[in-house]
């Protein structure tokens, strides 16, 4: 016996069967072609489709702590001004920044771009010590270019991203924080694993059961950097008896190789800081500033994409399941480490994005993105609550 659901999503049908069995999905092949849930799952699978279909309050400010290596992509750099300018528009509140990589460089980077966009004040931390050290083409300059407010000179003045994330997760209430990944999964593994502190006497697995409600990521295609970099990360975060106890929703390879922003930021002033780190990246105007949206759109829907936020139908999601994380050193049947799939099952916590381009309008999107890279950091009104912002570099 099947049920069969319809919904209308992003303009595409999103046909969700419910059968008798578990399906694997291989991500290389994603598509719009039916899903099949076990049948013990139909009413989850009724629930989920129905409550994306029934409209909701407008959400409030979604509460981010961005977790970014800042260091071997420019779309890092994106992402965080992506996030900052809706926290312009009253859309966000970010919590706090870490990184994930331990690049000299990476924090002073984030300590630069946010000072520019006017907030000194936001708390970050860095991982120390990583199986990862990307080098970067764009960190130094925009560390070394751009005021930065904090007074750190080196990656050992910045406090450990662990204790910045364990004391600002102990400040909030319960099941309000979006925990948001654009990176390696180092620093996720590592929460998890964390012990009691002076600040809330939980050990982390249970610290993110209390206060974060999803996490959102960019990731989870079968082999690329976020999930394969730090692949033992990965498969604690994810697929271990002790994995991540919230909603996961991640945005895969596919998704930001279709949504392309980057030339239109040419025409942003040259002390623009955003504007620099993409022309540190690829190597000034005459080249082609093209480039994918991998992070920035991760960051979008984090803000945008829930608690029916405006974006909660540009894409179709698949799930619910749990993915799999092959950590193996040597691993014959694929020939790299972090082989990542999914497997479909309605008592599952995580989802992802359908990358089939199909689903989605890459043209829309990418105009959404380009729109918020490029706000103005110092075009705010007077009296806004966050407190005068920073002057503008000279």
């Amino acid at each position: 016996m099947r049920l069969q659901l319809k919904r209308e999503l992003a303009g595409k049908v999103l046909v969700v069967h419910v059968s008798d069995r578990l399906t694997e999905v291989d991500p290389r092949n994603w598509t719009t072609e039916n899903y099949e849930l076990n049948l013990s799952g139909m009413i989850a699978a009724v629930a989920i489709l129905v409550g994306l279909a029934l409209p909701t309050q407008a959400q409030d400010r979604v509460n981010v702590i961005l977790d970014t290596d800042m260091a071997s992509d420019v779309d890092d750099a994106g992402a965080l001004v992506t996030l900052l300018n809706l926290e312009d528009l009253g859309e966000a509140n970010i919590l706090a920044v870490g990184v994930s990589m331990p690049h000299n460089w990476s924090a002073l980077c984030v300590d630069a771009i946010t000072t520019y966009y006017g907030r000194p004040d936001i708390p970050i931390g860095t991982v120390k010590d990583s199986v990862l050290d990307h080098g970067s083409r764009y960190a130094e300059g925009i560390a070394t270019e751009f005021p930065r407010s904090r007074g750190w000179n080196s990656i050992d003045d910045v406090p450990e991203v662990i204790g910045v994330y364990r004391e600002v997760l102990a400040q909030q209430p319960d099941n309000r924080v979006t925990f948001v990944t654009i990176g390696p999964l180092t620093n996720a593994a590592e929460l998890l694993k964390s012990g009691p502190c002076q600040h809330i006497n939980l050990n982390g697995r249970d610290l993110v059961a209390q206060k974060v409600i999803r996490w959102v990521g960019m990731g989870g295609n079968h082999r690329e950097f976020n999930m394969t970099g730090d692949a033992p990360a990965s498969k604690y975060a994810l697929d271990s008896p002790n994995k991540w106890p919230t909603p996961v929703l991640m945005s895969g390879h596919g998704i930001g190789t279709n949504i392309r922003t980057g030339e239109r930021l040419k025409d942003l002033p040259e002390d623009n800081v955003l504007r620099r780190a993409w022309s540190l990246y690829k190597g000034g105007a005459g080249n082609d500033w093209t480039h994918p949206n991998y992070d920035q759109a991760a960051v979008h829907y984090a803000v945008r994409g829930f608690d029916g936020g405006p974006a909660e139908n540009y894409y179709e999601l698949i799930g619910p399941g749990w993915f799999r994380i092959d950590d193996s050193e040597d691993d014959s049947r694929h020939g790299y480490v972090g082989y990542t799939g999914f497997r479909l099952d309605p008592n599952g916590l995580h989802r992802m994005k359908n990358q089939n381009p199909d689903t989605f309008n890459q043209d829309m999107i990418a105009s959404e993105l380009y729109e918020l890279m490029k706000r103005n950091p110092y075009g705010k009104e007077p009296g806004d609550p966050r407190g005068p912002l920073a002057a503008p570099p000279d």
